[in-house]
């Protein structure tokens, strides 16, 4: 019988660029601007009762708890009121604080607090009150005969959500791009639209109610046998039956579920829909495994596995807060212009007021007697199976490790390493089911573009739903592959020395969503993130002074103290480049969607790529095809370089994350000491030094070809940092 209680609370607070109250964008040291509480609970219990020594049978149960508070610097002022702009602090405390302004394009900036929206943002999710409970209970049985050893078990879970977030700030996030003040040929100035109050597009949450929380049942049951064919042969498989119910809400109206189909709200306990939505639980979810390992010479070991696994998915694919953030919970209001260079409302004029309790009741009712989801609020929409069943994502893994002994002190071992899930979100989130095509742009309007602008509604008083929001599809109809070689050795000495060194090369590809909804292949390519090489080497010594070692083995007690006991340790790491994609400045005026790429008609290597240009990037001067002297790109097929531009509503050909940054580079080491106190407490001294050779790990370079700081770097990579000594001491009792 065992069990144990654990604590983890900390707390986090920083200034944006621009202060406490005006926010803007985050330091990078804090990479977070606004106030943060994180308290995190886990209790375990378990019992093991074996009345046999071939029987076992054991018990556990586990709670955990994840609870944070995220509030914005300012909380409780009314910045926005104050400078006499309406509709945006509307309370002193959710639309309280400085409202987000994003000035987009060249020379743009931010300032307010929000999230990370275009590469801007400070990660402030504020206000946030998110509490997240999980109660498990598993029990097994283990049976052991003859060379076999069953095992079954069963394991339930009740999972509890409640979150009330502020993905799109709830004082506002106001857009200002330049193609509101640009002219025919391009240009334009988001600084310009900002000082005229030209609000190019608009989002916030909106909510009244602080208390609706989702909750959902899980079930699973296993059989698996280990069974010792031979000497030899050992082979593992089993069978994992996985039943995922559908998540449900904590009381009636406390949730909506948005049918596509027919353009309505489904409201949780109201006109014949349940508190689940009436969705369906699925029970074919099975997850077989095998693993099978195999001694073919007393030094050589080959191992093999395939394994089927299911997920809940990520932020609300099948649970967590995607239905309480619908209407009549959570409106999340969503203004976007007709047409690119228009604006949705002015600074003088503020955002049309929201109220997402009474909304539904003005609304025309459609087929079976629910409301129609009103325009210009953007839904969380669940992807569902033609009969109304929740569809999991699933991955299958599979590896082929083949280990050596070379000698009693070194073993390589060389694995093949590959998976590929199925039913999971582009981009890894959700995508905009109501993104507008790109054919028609500059003959159609951008509404007149989207899917379900025109979709018939016949109760609608247009006879169309006439949406011209985002709607956020949590999808599970993209895939992603992974295979990868992985090379290991590990060195053992005699001095108490060892080296443990690790190779892979991975290649990851999988769908953006960018443009998912009109054409998935817009958005393959390379998974962002993932390098195709990356080294690491371990090292330990146990420095060979004190007591019973190589050199002072006969000294004092005291004087083991002080020069017994050290170890000295390092990592190396090196990895190549991330993947980015080539864009250009004036896209804006060439797709109001999708993604922005250049087309590469050349060669965009350089001899020696470093800071000051790390690809070749456009030129100026006379050029084929070009009507100006400047870098930047013109729209008459002009090439400059390896560039040229894509024609108007088109996309460009550059392959998606089909370019690398620079590699990384980092040693780290420690030296430490350990040593008795008494017989049950002891203790550590360690001292870290991050970054030895203070290496300058470059970040990645601006993607802009036609930018005069296209292809220039101008900062350090995510996480990089110089030479740092860090001290520490610990007791053990």
């Amino acid at each position: 019988m065992f069990g144990r209680y654990s604590l983890l609370q900390y707390a986090q607070a920083a200034p944006g660029a621009f202060g406490f109250a005006a926010g803007g964008q985050n330091f990078p040291t804090a990479n977070f601007a606004g106030t943060s509480s994180l308290r995190n609970q886990s209790l375990a219990y378990g019992v093991d009762y074996s009345p046999t020594p071939n029987w076992v049978g054991d018990f556990r149960f586990g709670f955990f708890r994840y609870r944070v508070l995220v509030n914005p610097n300012g909380l409780g002022t009314s910045p926005a009121k104050d400078a006499g702009l309406p509709g945006l602090n509307l309370d002193s405390y959710y639309t309280s604080g400085m409202p987000a302004f994003f000035l987009n394009g060249t020379g743009g900036f931010f300032f307010g607090y929000s999230l990370n929206r275009n590469n801007m943002g400070n990660q402030c999710n504020c206000p946030l009150n998110e509490q997240e409970n999980e109660f498990q209970w598993v029990g097994n049985v283990t049976r052991t005969f003859g060379n076999h050893a069953l095992k079954v078990g069963a394991d339930f879970r009740h999972a509890q959500n409640l979150r009330v977030p502020s993905d799109s700030h709830r004082s506002g996030e106001l857009f200002f791009d330049p193609v509101t003040t640009s002219g025919p040929s391009g240009g334009g100035l988001s600084l310009a639209s900002f000082l005229l109050g030209q609000v190019q597009s608009f989002a916030r949450y909106v909510s009244n109610s602080t208390s609706a929380a989702e909750r959902q049942n899980r079930f699973f049951t296993y059989a698996q046998d280990t069974w010792r064919v031979g000497r030899k042969l050992t082979v593992s498989y089993g069978l994992r039956w996985e039943i995922y119910y559908p998540q449900y809400v904590n009381g009636s109206s406390n949730g909506g579920f948005q049918n596509l189909s027919t353009g309505e709200v489904l409201i949780a306990g109201q006109n014949g829909a349940d508190l689940n939505g009436n969705i369906n639980t699925a029970l074919t979810h099975f997850a077989p495994r095998l693993g099978v390992a195999y001694q073919v010479t007393p030094k050589t070991v080959v191992r093999m596995g395939y394994g089927r696994s299911f997920d809940v998915g990520v932020f609300g694919v099948s649970f967590g807060h995607n239905v309480t953030q619908n209407l009549p919970v959570l409106a999340n209001q969503s203004l976007n212009p007709g047409q690119p260079w228009q604006s949705v409302f002015t600074l003088a004029q503020g955002p049309p007021p929201l109220n997402p309790s009474t909304i539904l009741a003005a609304q025309p009712k459609g087929p079976n007697g629910n409301p129609i989801l009103p325009d210009k609020i953007n839904p969380n929409v669940l992807p569902l199976t033609s009969d109304n069943t929740m569809r999991l994502p699933t991955v299958d893994a599979w590896n082929l490790t083949v280990e050596r002994q070379l000698t009693p002190t070194l073993i390589v071992s060389a694995a093949y390493v590959g998976n590929k899930g199925e039913h999971v979100t582009p981009g890894g989130t959700n995508y905009n089911i109501n993104q507008p095509t790109v054919v028609g742009f500059g003959t159609l309007s951008t509404n007149q573009r989207r899917f379900f602008f025109t979709k018939p509604c016949p109760t609608c008083p247009s006879g169309q739903l006439g949406w011209t929001q985002s709607i956020k599809y949590f999808s599970d109809d993209a895939s992603v592959k992974f295979n990868s070689l992985q090379l290991r050795a590990e060195k053992r000495f005699s001095n108490g020395m060892t080296f443990q060194g690790n190779y892979t090369w991975g290649s990851a590809f999988d769908f953006e969503n960018s443009y998912f909804f009109w054409n998935p292949r817009v958005g393959y390519g390379r998974a962002d993130g993932v390098r195709l090489h990356v080294f690491n080497l371990n090292h330990t010594y146990e420095l060979p002074f004190g007591r019973g070692r190589t050199f002072f083995r006969d000294v004092s007690r005291p004087v083991d103290y002080v020069i017994g006991g050290w170890q000295l340790a390092g990592i190396w790491t090196w990895q190549s480049g991330l993947p980015f994609t080539p864009s250009y400045l004036d896209c804006g005026s060439d797709r109001d969607t999708g993604p922005c790429r250049a087309t590469l008609v050349g060669d965009a290597h350089v001899s020696d790529p470093g800071r000051f240009g790390w690809f070749a990037t456009t030129t100026s001067g006379a050029a084929s095809g070009c009507t100006t002297s400047t870098m930047r790109l013109d729209a008459n097929g002009c090439t400059r370089g390896p560039w040229t531009r894509p024609q108007r509503g088109t996309f460009g050909t550059v392959a998606r994350n089909s370019f690398f940054g620079p590699h990384f580079f980092n040693a780290d080491a420690s030296l430490s000491k350990r040593f008795a106190i008494t017989e049950t407490l002891s203790g550590q001294f360690r001292a870290e030094l991050f970054n030895v050779f203070n290496h300058v790990n470059l970040g990645q370079p601006n993607t802009l070809v036609d930018s005069p700081s296209g292809g220039k770097i101008t900062g350090l990579a995510a996480l990089a940092q110089m030479r740092r000594w860090q001290f520490g001491f610990r007791f053990d009792f």
